[in-house]
Formats: C-alpha cells, sequence, structure tokens
C-alpha cells in the first residue's frame, strides 16, 4: 500500500535565509510556453537509443488529484509558516502568493498539469539527480543531447504552479541489475521558514516528499508510468492565461515544427475542457497554423514551409560550427532567418546579430524569405549551446568567459553569415549587384503580352537619357556621371561640383543645382576629421525601395584606398534646399559588412580602389516622392 506522504524541508543551520526563487524569473514572461519549450526539449534529449524511426510522445493532460494523495495537511503547514513570516517582514507579494497556496491546499481536489513522455530513456543513472535533487546541474540521459548549459530550464514548471510544487516519476530499466525501476519524489520550492513543530528551528526553501523506495509498490496509481519514461505532474496548476490549451498548442507548433515534421515528436493535449484531444504530429501540424486573413500568421509558418517544401543546401565546413544545413523559402516569409537545434527546438529567429549571430543583415534586393539553419553534425550543435542563455531563446558569444574563444566564435558567426547569405543570394537568384537587376517581383505588375483592347493598356512613352562624364582635378574634386532629366522623380540624379560646365541648358540647371556647393563642401569638411577626404566616384544610381528607404550604389575613382564622407541630396526641382536628407542607418549589400558610421545625417565609409559599393539607406523624413543625387 503507499504510505502517507511527508515533506521535509532540512535545517537552515545559519545557511542562505532564502526569500524568493530567483532562477525561475527567466521564466516568469508567457510561463506556458516557456514551461511547454523546457519540458519537451528534456524529453527530445532523452530519446531512446536506435528508435530514431519512432517518435516521442509527449502527453499534457489536466487533471484533479486527492489533497491526500500530495501530503496537503502537511505541506499547508509549512505553506502557512511561510505566509505568516512574509506577513510580518512586509513582503506583501510573497504573503499574497502563500494565502493563494493555502486556499489551494484546502480544496479537496488538487488541479493538476499531468506531462509525460514515452520512448524516452527516462531519468537514468545522475539524471535523476540533476533533475529533482541538485540545482545547477546538467546531466542529460542521452550522449549528445544538445540541452541546457545552466540545469536551470527545470524550474519553468514551478511559475505554473501555484503551490510551487510539482512531482517526478520516472520509469526505466536498470541494465546492470537487469530489473524495471520506478520513482517518485515530490519538490517544493517555498521560502526558508520557521519549522511549524519548532519555532526555534529554521528550515531551508526546498522540500522534498519522499514517497517511494525503488518500488512500485509505494506509488499510487495516478503517478505511475506505463511505459519507459518520465512524467511531471505540476500541482496547483495555474496557467495564468485565458486560454492555456491554446497557448500549449501554439507553443509546439511555433517552436518544434521541425521535430514534428520529421516524425521525432507527437504531442497530445487533453482536458476536460475539450471534447476531443488535440493531437500535434506530422499528419495534422499543417492544418493547426492559423493563417486564416487578419490572423497575424506566425512567422513560424514560413519557417515550417521552408523546411516542408525547400530543398536542404548546405555550407562548406566552417570552423567549429561545422556545416550548416539551410532551407530557404522565397516571395513570402518574415525577411528573418531562424536557428533550430539538432533536437528541432527554434532558438531564435531574431534579425539581431547580437541575440542571432548566424543571421545575415538582409538585402534590399532580396525578396521575402524564410530561411531555416540546423547545424549538420552533434559537434557544432554543442558548440553554439555554449553560447545560449538559460531561457534558451538567444545566442551570444557574450555568454563564453574566454576573451579568445569570443573572438573565434565571432569570426566563426561571420563566416557563417556569409555563407548564409551567398545561399539566399543564389535562391532569390540575385548575382552581385551592377547597372541591371533582375527584378523579378515586377513580373506581377506588367501583362505578359500587349493587347491594346483591353481596358486600360496604352502605350508609354520612352526617353533615351544621355550621360556624360565630367573629370575635375583631383584637389579634393570628384568625377561623376550626370543624369540629365525632365523627370524629378527619378533617382540616381547626381550633379558636379560649381565652376564646371559649358552654356546649355543642362549645364545651366547643373550650375543652378550646384549653388552653394562651396558652402556645403566646407560645411562637411568641419563636420569631420581631416582623414576623412572628399567623394571621388562614378556610375550612380539611386532606387527607391520604400517610404524612406533607398539602395544606394557608386563606384570608387580612388587609386588608393581611403575614408570619405557622403551626402544624399535632393535634386531636380527640389533642390533649392541644399540641406542634406538625414540619414538615421545604413547597411553594406555584398560579401562583407563594411565600416561604415553615421555622423550627422551623413555617410562616413572606407572605400577601396575602383570599388563598386551597394548601401542601403534608411532616412529620417519620406523619400518616396524625391529625386536625390550624392556629394
Amino acid at each position: 500500500m503507499p504510505r502517507d506522504p511527508i515533506w521535509r524541508f532540512p535545517s537552515r543551520n545559519g545557511g542562505i535565509d532564502f526569500i524568493q526563487d530567483p532562477s525561475s524569473a527567466h521564466f516568469s514572461d508567457d510561463p506556458v510556453p516557456k514551461m511547454v519549450r523546457e519540458l519537451i526539449q528534456n524529453s527530445l534529449d532523452a530519446r531512446q537509443p536506435g528508435r530514431d524511426a519512432h517518435p516521442i510522445e509527449v502527453t499534457f493532460t489536466d487533471t484533479k488529484v486527492p489533497r491526500e494523495l500530495i501530503g496537503a495537511n502537511d505541506l499547508a503547514e509549512h505553506v502557512a509558516a511561510c505566509s505568516d513570516r512574509a506577513c510580518k517582514q512586509g513582503h506583501r507579494k510573497v504573503a499574497k502568493m502563500y494565502e493563494s497556496a493555502l486556499r489551494t491546499l484546502k480544496s479537496e481536489q488538487i488541479r493538476c498539469l499531468r506531462v509525460t513522455d514515452s520512448t524516452t530513456t527516462g531519468l537514468v543513472g545522475n539524471s535523476w539527480d540533476a533533475l529533482v535533487i541538485q540545482e545547477g546541474a546538467v546531466k542529460k540521459s542521452s550522449q549528445g543531447a544538445p540541452g541546457g548549459s545552466y540545469g536551470i530550464g527545470k524550474n519553468a514548471v514551478f511559475n505554473v504552479s501555484d503551490l510551487r510544487t510539482v512531482f517526478y516519476s520516472t520509469r526505466y530499466v536498470d541494465e546492470m541489475k537487469e530489473g524495471l525501476v520506478e520513482k517518485l519524489q515530490g519538490k517544493a520550492t517555498l521560502m526558508s521558514h520557521p519549522n511549524p513543530r519548532n519555532e526555534h528551528e529554521y528550515l531551508q526553501h526546498i522540500g522534498f516528499c519522499n514517497i517511494s523506495e525503488n518500488s512500485a509498490a509505494d506509488i499510487a496509481p495516478f503517478f505511475r508510468l506505463k511505459e519507459n519514461g518520465t512524467g511531471v505532474f505540476i500541482m496547483g496548476f495555474n496557467p495564468r492565461s485565458e486560454d492555456w490549451i491554446r497557448d500549449v498548442q501554439r507553443a509546439v507548433i511555433e517552436n518544434f515544427f521541425h521535430a514534428i515534421h520529421h516524425k521525432r515528436l507527437r504531442v497530445h493535449i487533453s482536458s476536460p475542457t475539450i471534447s476531443k484531444a488535440i493531437e500535434i504530429t506530422f499528419e495534422t501540424i499543417d492544418h493547426l497554423f492559423d493563417v486564416s486573413p487578419g490572423s497575424g500568421t506566425s512567422d513560424s509558418y514560413h519557417y515550417y514551409r521552408a523546411i516542408r517544401d525547400e530543398p536542404r543546401e548546405s555550407t562548406p565546413e566552417i570552423g567549429d560550427i561545422g556545416t550548416l544545413n539551410v532551407h530557404i523559402l522565397t516571395a513570402t516569409g518574415p525577411r528573418r532567418t531562424a536557428y533550430v537545434n539538432r533536437n528541432g527546438m527554434l532558438i531564435t529567429a531574431s534579425r539581431e546579430q547580437k541575440v542571432n549571430p548566424i543571421a545575415p543583415r538582409g538585402k534590399s534586393l532580396w525578396p521575402d524569405y524564410a530561411a531555416v539553419v540546423i547545424p549538420a553534425g552533434d559537434k557544432g550543435d554543442r558548440w553554439i549551446r555554449d553560447m545560449e542563455p538559460p531561457s534558451h531563446d538567444s545566442i551570444s558569444t557574450g555568454q563564453l568567459d574566454d576573451p579568445d574563444d569570443r573572438r573565434i566564435a565571432d569570426r566563426i558567426f561571420e563566416r557563417a553569415r556569409r555563407a548564409i547569405r551567398e545561399l539566399i543570394d543564389r535562391k532569390a537568384e540575385i548575382e552581385k549587384f551592377g547597372d541591371t537587376s533582375n527584378l523579378n517581383e515586377l513580373a506581377d505588375v506588367f501583362p505578359d503580352e500587349f493587347d491594346p483592347d483591353i481596358k486600360g493598356n496604352r502605350v508609354l512613352p520612352v526617353r533615351q537619357i544621355e550621360h556624360r562624364i565630367r573629370e575635375r582635378p583631383q584637389d579634393g574634386g570628384y568625377s561623376v556621371g550626370i543624369g540629365s532629366s525632365d523627370d524629378s522623380r527619378g533617382g540616381g540624379i547626381v550633379t558636379p561640383p560649381s565652376g564646371q560646365g559649358g552654356t546649355d541648358d543642362s549645364e545651366a540647371k547643373d550650375s543652378e543645382d550646384s549653388e552653394g556647393d562651396d558652402d556645403l563642401s566646407s560645411k562637411l569638411r568641419d563636420r569631420g576629421p581631416s582623414a576623412v577626404r572628399s567623394p571621388q566616384i562614378t556610375r550612380p544610381r539611386i532606387i527607391h525601395t520604400g517610404d524612406r528607404e533607398a539602395v544606394v550604389a557608386f563606384t570608387s575613382q580612388r587609386d588608393e584606398p581611403t575614408r570619405v564622407r557622403l551626402a544624399l541630396m535632393p535634386a531636380g526641382e527640389h533642390s533649392e534646399t541644399e540641406n542634406p536628407i538625414y540619414v538615421e542607418h545604413v547597411a553594406a549589400i555584398g560579401d562583407q559588412d563594411a565600416d561604415i558610421e553615421i555622423d550627422d545625417g551623413l555617410i562616413t565609409l572606407s572605400l577601396h580602389a575602383n570599388q563598386r559599393v551597394v548601401l542601403r539607406v534608411t532616412t529620417r523624413d519620406p523619400i518616396a516622392n524625391l529625386a536625390m543625387k550624392l556629394r
């Protein structure tokens, strides 16, 4: 017969006076999704060797248990002691939490979220102690498992428990003893508190409910597992959500779409509030994403489509990261690159390289896309894992202690970004930016054939625009390609410095546009160090790509590497003002990151001899209807 549960909190003996658990703060935002991520990650880490053809099954069940089953009376004495202490010492938020816990413990039935897995190893050997007893310990059941690096992810489950209480159960075969092992233990994380039976003794904040002694006879049927695996029973379950079932479903498909698509994971969700259990499998995941108009379709749907519909491409071998497998979906998507670990869990899809260093900077000429990157080998997977924070939702070289390791990692990630960028270029059919561009996105705008009988079709006049090259001595001037045009909406117009030119109308216009250039040149020189020289460029091109965005291209005519300062100026009918257009952001479009800075709205960058430079700029004010030139 199962024995009555008894809770034991060890004596503090002058140790740390613990008020609140800081480790769970990593998971306080969106507690249900983060709980789902941690539990399923642990299950994927513990896959049984040789069972790769069988998916891991994870089941979430909303249920209730009799209060006697968890030793509610005994636990309530400790919770009451915590409540009294919190009230007396003015910890009002903490006191409120324990008051709620006491109300829950008085109920005849305690709400419980039962999470079990199968096709896993169970908590073999030291894995049991690492999960239940130890803090900061990492011990995975399967070799090469890319799970946590801190051993505190397990605390995510306490954030959805009003009682701060969880029971752990496991079943596995001990190969040394050739016998079946079943274990059960409860764990409560409260605060340091007086002993309810001896007010002169202070107890530690963590207590355990030892029910079993490796004997199935000591375990109530509710906690026993039918197959080898692990069970987590969250007592006093409080999801802090209006629809926790939807939250679990969404967390599963958005974070584990890769594992589900490759038939490595199946998830089941059941509750008394729904008539039929929800099954998240290879067969059903496609229909579980909400893609209805106005739904705000999840970015993960595009990543899922990338691995579902697009072939795998691979980078070369890149240092410790090894080879990366990449799936690229184009013509739709959030224009982001997602990193997924070898177990099939999404880690990050941020555009910020400081938290997603494998993400290349997007190019303006790239179409909408979604890219998914997965390490091809366990070595690279483990190398990246060392740079994940406890919440496993980003990657940062700052997680490495050794400065040399950080520098090496930064260089490896830079090479990885370059390789991924080349794959996206190839997929988007974008070669190196030149004077001509294949704009596939315009195919939907123009008809396949011209038919004058179709309403709205008309012949558009075409005008040839002549260009000429002006030269100026090397004493601080620059040479540029001049575009003469009556169309003030056209981009890429560049005018020469004053003091040049002849007497025809177009040259007179050029002369008018260049009034005040000497003052501007002085102003630009005053804004920067003497080492910053005036630009000497040719073949300019400016393409509007958005309300405040444009692609700026030109070729350096310097004979030696130099650092120059550029101003983006109004042109045409807008050139009555000589104030530069204020640039807020600039990024290089090319094979490598450029040394670019913005100083008071001006662009400063390093140029190599005869280098073709392509920049994507974002301005402070709208430029969609503005002709522009470079100075």
